[in-house]
């Protein structure tokens, strides 16, 4: 699936030194119905949470399992974790790609991995926010696969990443330029 937008991967909860809180195998149960029966959130699901790799209640139900579940500010609620990774897209006001295009920066070019970064953390209002992760072909030309973006521990606005966190950048400095794919 092709999208003309950045799409969410998952809001993925982190202790104070930057690590991934893991879900312990007792989360409460994803009910499709239950995600359903609030249209407004299903269809904000569908359009901005899609799996690229099967089907989106099977995702949805992984990502709350192995993230969601491990912050006690959910409450064993997996609504309340969805409804709060939805409010995080929101919180953008513009999208990223709109970022980059105003920048001149557009799918298929290639552009330095601070270029990227500084109208993305432009668009976003907060430095050191924004990391990139890229995949590298075998002749050295990265590609940008995933933005992750900090938040608060309430999930209601962008922070700056902390040094572990930043540290998870893939698009290593001095490598030269990212590629966006179209």
């Amino acid at each position: 699936m092709v999208t003309a937008q950045f799409i969410i991967h998952g809001l993925w909860p982190v202790n104070k030194t930057g690590s991934t809180l893991q879900g312990d195998g007792t989360a409460a149960p994803v009910v499709p119905k239950d995600i359903q029966s609030d249209p407004v959130l299903y269809n904000a699901m569908n359009k901005n949470w899609p799996s690229l790799n099967g089907g989106n209640f099977g995702f949805w139900s992984k990502e709350w399992k192995k993230h969601g579940s491990a912050d006690p500010a959910f409450n064993n609620k997996p609504l309340t974790y969805f409804k709060t990774t939805i409010a995080v897209k929101n919180l953008q006001g513009s999208d990223l790609f709109t970022s980059l295009r105003n920048k001149k920066i557009k799918p298929g070019s290639s552009t330095s991995k601070n270029n990227c970064k500084n109208a993305m953390e432009s668009s976003i209002g907060v430095q050191r926010s924004v990391i990139l992760k890229c995949y590298k072909e075998s002749n050295n030309i990265l590609h940008l696969s995933e933005v992750y973006i900090c938040v608060d521990a309430k999930a209601t606005k962008f922070i700056a990443c902390n040094a572990n966190e930043l540290a998870k950048d893939t698009c290593c400095t001095g490598i030269g330029n990212v590629k966006l794919d179209q």
